[in-house]
């Protein structure tokens, strides 16, 4: 797919272009683009060694939940 794209900052295009060693505008932002992707694409976190076997969940779960009125009343607490 072709694309045409507006620089309105000739002056970071060029410095883009001197920090990525390269010395076409089109190979620069495309290698911008792959780098941006790359830093963003998270790899899944491995949750099997955080997930909790079912005595755990039975435990976490047997303790009465704490009443809202309860946590509305810290806050306002806090706050003041």
């Amino acid at each position: 797919m072709s694309v045409t794209v507006e620089i309105l900052d000739a002056e970071k295009l060029k410095r883009v272009r001197r920090l990525l060693g390269v010395n076409d505008d089109a190979e620069a932002v495309k290698i911008s683009i792959e780098k941006t992707l790359k830093s963003f694409s998270a790899e899944k976190p491995d949750r099997s060694s955080h997930d909790f076997s079912d005595e755990d969940w039975d435990e976490l779960f047997a303790q009465p939940m704490i009443p809202s009125s309860v946590i509305d009343e810290a806050i306002r607490k806090e706050r003041e």
